[in-house]
């Protein structure tokens, strides 16, 4: 047990609260802890559900992703501030069924219907509610362990097949329909369940909030015992 000495030891402790920010294992509890809010939008999204930003929408899908990567798309990339242009062509492709885009043209007819979107007056907003469906859309891989290295992965046609094959095998549906109707956050949600029977040793699960307090707590007295003990080692 830790005295109130050293308690306040450790809370005052920049490197204690570093190590406790960088453990994995409170990586993980973080990971798996039930966002109740979150987990009610995946269902809306897996039940067929749209959206309304203030325009109604659909998902985003995984070949709406891709496109969007192959335009070079800040939204994919983070490389660069987000453009009205930019807004516009995602609005375009979250708001049009694939057979109504044309590649060659994307930009061209996203500048044209920008001002039906209020565009450029409403790109702030719209562009802070779009990222927040790419937060929605990524939220299911939370489950799965982090990816080893730091390889840029690239949302190409090869990436779309791969996942898009999963999510067809699982839900047992054609390739076609998993890459241009399934939303992205279901189609990630089909590689989880694949992972996890692949891996029936692993738990690639959530816990509830209160589970995940208790895990932490008892994973944070375990680091602070040890953090004291190389304290005073390092002292004599």
């Amino acid at each position: 047990m830790l005295t109130d000495k050293q308690k306040i030891f450790l809370a005052s402790s920049p490197s204690f609260n570093e190590r406790l920010d960088e453990d994995p294992v409170m990586k993980q509890l973080d990971a798996c802890r039930v966002d109740y809010a979150r987990e009610r939008e995946l269902l809306f999204e897996a039940l067929g559900g749209t959206w309304n930003i203030g325009f109604p929408v659909s998902p985003i899908t995984p070949a709406v992703w891709s496109i969007l990567w192959s335009v070079k798309s800040p939204f994919v990339d983070g490389k660069n501030p987000v453009r009205v242009l930019d807004v516009a062509v995602f609005m375009r492709l979250l708001t049009h069924p694939l057979s109504e885009i044309t590649l060659s043209t994307l930009e061209e007819d996203a500048k044209k219907e920008g001002a039906s979107f209020g565009l450029p007056e409403d790109a702030d907003n719209l562009a802070e509610e779009l990222t927040k469906l790419v937060e929605l859309a990524f939220a299911p891989l939370k489950m799965l362990p982090p990816a080893v290295g730091d390889d840029e992965v690239l949302f190409d046609s090869d990436w779309l097949l791969s996942v898009c094959s999963v999510a067809s095998r699982e839900a047992g549906i054609p390739l076609q329909r998993a890459m241009v109707d399934l939303p992205l956050s279901v189609v990630f949600g089909l590689m989880v369940i694949c992972a996890r029977k692949a891996n029936p040793g692993k738990h690639y699960t959530k816990k509830s909030p209160d589970w995940v307090s208790k895990q932490e707590l008892e994973r944070t007295n375990e680091l602070a015992e040890e953090y004291i003990r190389e304290f005073y080692k390092e002292e004599e």
